[in-house]
C-alpha cells in the first residue's frame, strides 16, 4: 500500500480536498495510523466532481478538519 511506504519514507502526504467525505476518510486513516498527524490538508473546490468554490464549501470543510493538530 502507498500509504505504508509514504510512512516508513517519512513523506508527509498532502491530502487534496473534493468533497467532505474525503475529510472523513483522511480522519479514519489517521486513526488507523496509516497518517501522523499534524495533517496537511489542501481545499480544491470549484473543480467537476468536487464542492463549489464558494466561503460556505470553505467554512464547512475548515468546520471539519480537526482543530487539536499542531499548527492549526
Amino acid at each position: 500500500m502507498l500509504v505504508r511506504e509514504t510512512l516508513k519514507k517519512g513523506i508527509k502526504p498532502e491530502l487534496e480536498i473534493f468533497e467532505v467525505g474525503m475529510v472523513y476518510t483522511c480522519l479514519r486513516f489517521l486513526e488507523k495510523g496509516l497518517l501522523k498527524p499534524p495533517l496537511h490538508f489542501q481545499f480544491v473546490l470549484g473543480v467537476l466532481g468536487g464542492m463549489p468554490a464558494t466561503a460556505k464549501s470553505l467554512v464547512h470543510l475548515s468546520e471539519i478538519v480537526p482543530r487539536d493538530q499542531p499548527g492549526l
